[in-house]
């Protein structure tokens, strides 16, 4: 089968006259959504992206996407940060959004993502808010997109902040939430409906789970055979009539609850975990209850908190055999005994490595890192080293781009010689070959403007960080240990590793430590 000729004719004019790669002819279309909603969908948002550049002078590059509320950093989404390391890198001049708040729903984070785009040149199209996307822009448009930013990010914040405070209000107040069925043990009566009374014949099985956890379950008896929790379950089906049988999960479930010590945690997100703490001077765990209330609409307690106190560590202790190292601290991750190279943790008030060989107090060691650093950071070593990587990383990205146009010409003139003549097998094979040619080259440019993307990042970021790390004075360890977090996430986010060259005993002096670390590449 031939094609016409002046089919024919007409694709190779197109091929002729159209720019193989100019960034401004370029277009990327990015949906979000956060709710299952019809007229949200990602496939909607797509689809009407798509039938708005159909007669526009532009191509689409790629799509970005993302399943995640607006109100969440845009740099802890998936897509969008792809987006931006092609932004970077130049790949396109245009990105095509339905409506603003696809963006975002935070002014803050909005503000961010437009600077970044103002700067890189980036026109921004809502296509159901034409009156404000970003073509001709002046004070104004300026003033009504920001306006209707605050709008949107309000409405969300407003409706949330009211459920957030009533029900953390509540909790403050010691009123258990109250739902259709209460814990078992505990019912809601039509006669007193906003609050809980206490079921005694469940109220008599949750007695006996506690007090047979915390006094058999882990004894022998006389033939030296050990109660277990799944004898705790028998005893307790035979000893009781029960509508269900009881299971290991309801076990799991009662005895965790401090609801039936007529307590209940204010900070719901608190875990169990996180009140069991280590008490140095006793060489012993024990439960800290600052984050308990005492429940004011639960009807008395069925056991003591103090019976519950002892089920819990009875049940949590033995998987802690040491000291925990904190969940989040300085250097988490990033320190490495220069000896063993072993990562060091930190246990109290020390950094340690698993062999031994490295044993340093916490404050002394944060100020002799922080010093070199700090010191680095005067010299503009960091900058420096970022921005030749970056320099190196553009000339790779321009030089496959380049490459890719020679190669995407290539297989567009291919492919005229075969809508010539397809029945021609030579040519049907060479240009499937110079496809998977372009389709490694393309895999090669995202890699490569995906690490361009990150240190273009880092590098916006560095007057930021050296502002905040050059007004720490040395002395001033309370400031660094408040904001272990915020220091934390901003030196892993440049630096891989620590490497103390020089391991030595807790009664030397900090200035001893020879530091060296390695930038993220």
């Amino acid at each position: 089968m031939k094609y016409p000729e002046r089919k024919i004719n007409q694709i190779k004019e197109e091929i002729e006259s159209k720019e193989v790669y100019n960034p401004y002819k370029y277009a990327a279309i990015y949906a979000r959504r956060s709710i299952l909603s019809e007229n949200l969908s990602i496939e909607t948002q797509i689809r009407e992206c798509k039938e708005y550049l159909k007669g526009k002078d532009l191509i689409l590059y790629d799509i970005y996407e993302d399943k995640i509320s607006g109100k969440r950093p845009f740099t802890e989404r998936d897509g969008f940060p792809k987006l931006l390391n092609h932004i970077y890198s130049g790949m396109f001049k245009t990105v095509i959004l339905t409506r603003m708040d696809r963006l975002s729903r935070d002014i803050d984070d909005f503000i961010k993502i437009k600077n970044i785009f103002k700067k890189n040149n980036v026109k921004v199209i809502y296509i159901k808010e034409p009156e404000i996307s970003s073509g001709k822009r002046n004070y104004m448009t300026s003033f009504i997109e920001n306006m209707l930013m605050t709008i949107s990010t309000f409405e969300p914040d407003n409706i949330n902040e009211r459920i957030k405070v009533g029900k953390s209000n509540a909790r403050k107040n010691g009123r258990y939430p109250l739902r259709k069925s209460g814990a078992f043990g505990f019912y809601r009566s039509k006669e007193e409906p906003n609050k809980y009374s206490i079921k005694q014949n469940e109220a008599d099985v949750v007695k006996a789970v506690f007090n047979i956890y915390v006094n058999k379950v882990g004894t022998k008896d006389d033939n030296g055979s050990t109660y277990k929790i799944i004898d705790l379950i028998d005893e307790i089906n035979n000893s009781f009539l029960l509508e269900t049988k009881f299971t290991r999960s309801n076990f799991n479930i009662i005895i965790e609850k401090p609801i039936y010590a007529q307590n209940m945690m204010i900070d719901p997100k608190y875990t169990i975990e996180e009140m069991i703490i280590w008490d140095d001077k006793k060489q012993e765990y024990f439960i800290k209850t600052d984050n308990l209330i005492k429940c004011v609409n639960i009807d008395g307690p069925i056991i003591t908190l103090e019976l519950w106190k002892k089920a819990i560590l009875k049940r949590f202790v033995p998987k802690l055999n040491k000291p925990k190292s904190p969940d989040n601290y300085m250097f988490k991750n990033i320190l490495v005994c220069g000896k063993c190279r072993k990562k060091l943790k930190l246990i109290e008030n020390n950094y340690l490595c698993n062999k031994g060989c490295f044993n340093f107090n916490k404050d002394d060691l944060i100020k002799a890192i922080l010093s070199k650093i700090i010191k680095d950071f005067e010299n503009y070593l960091f900058e420096n080293h970022l921005n030749k990587e970056i320099s190196k990383l553009s000339k790779t990205v321009e030089s496959n781009k380049n490459n890719l146009n020679k190669k995407t010409l290539e297989l567009r003139k291919i492919l005229y010689k075969f809508i010539s003549d397809p029945s021609n097998k030579k040519i049907k094979d060479y240009y499937n070959e110079k496809k998977i040619e372009i389709i490694k080259l393309k895999k090669e440019i995202e890699t490569t403007t995906s690490i361009h993307g990150q240190l273009k990042r880092i590098s916006e970021d560095i007057p930021f960080i050296k502002e905040r790390l050059i007004k720490i004075l040395e002395d001033d360890q309370t400031f660094v240990n408040n904001n272990v977090l915020v220091f934390q996430d901003m030196l892993s986010s440049f630096i891989g590793k620590v490497v103390l060259t020089n391991p030595i005993n807790e009664n030397s002096k900090s200035n001893e430590i020879e530091v060296h670390y390695i930038t993220k590449q």
